[in-house]
Parts: structure tokens; C-alpha cells; sequence
């Protein structure tokens, strides 16, 4: 970011929570975002799909790991307390860029929620 800002590089692909203030600032300019979304924090910023570029599309995703053989009830509070974070609207919080998408949470859950 520091080479995009002090013009040694043209382009860069960043996080929209590392971006999006130096974007606001003007210090760079945010072209399109990868997603197939537009960021609800940033509605002003087009896909890469509305630009006529629909194979420039890409989400990012965390996974919470646990060690192999921990007990169903310690993934059951797991899972109640990243729902009970989200409704809380904690996750806006601690994602001001606006990330995307539903998320799920258990032993058998291979990706956000509407990527199966």
C-alpha cells in the first residue's frame, strides 16, 4: 500500500478495511471491488462484473478451526456465541469495510453459507 500511495506502483488488490479509508481520503482511487456485491459501505465503488470484467470475481472467507475430536457441545457454544455476535451487530463493528455474506458454523461446514 505504501508503494500504491507514493505512486512506485499503479495497481494494487487490497482489503476494502486497509483501502477504503485511503480511498475516502483520496490519497488512492478505488476502481471496482471483486465481489459479486457492490460493499454496502461503499456503494459507490461498481463490481469488476458491472465494469464488462465478470471473471474478475472473488470473496474472501475465514474459517474458525478447532483441534480434531473437540466435543459437539464446545462447537454448539462456539456457534451460539459468533450468532449472538453477529445479530448484536458486532460484526459491523469489527468489519467497517462491510464484508459480504452469511456464515456457518459447525463440524461439517465447508463454506460461507450460499458458496455449497
Amino acid at each position: 500500500m505504501q508503494d500504491l500511495v507514493a505512486g512506485q506502483i499503479d495497481l494494487l488488490f487490497d482489503t476494502p478495511r486497509n483501502s477504503l479509508p485511503l480511498a475516502r481520503a483520496g490519497s488512492i482511487r478505488a476502481y471496482a471491488v471483486t465481489g459479486d456485491m457492490r460493499l454496502t459501505v461503499a456503494p459507490d465503488i461498481p463490481t469488476f462484473a458491472e465494469m464488462g470484467m465478470p471473471v474478475m470475481s472473488y470473496s474472501e472467507w475465514v474459517d474458525l478451526f478447532a483441534p480434531a475430536g473437540v466435543s459437539s457441545d464446545i462447537i454448539k457454544k462456539l456457534n451460539e456465541v459468533r450468532a449472538n455476535a453477529l445479530a448484536a451487530g458486532r460484526r459491523q463493528r469489527a468489519d467497517p469495510a462491510g464484508g459480504q455474506g452469511g456464515f456457518r458454523v459447525g463440524p461439517d461446514s465447508e463454506a460461507p453459507a450460499g458458496r455449497r
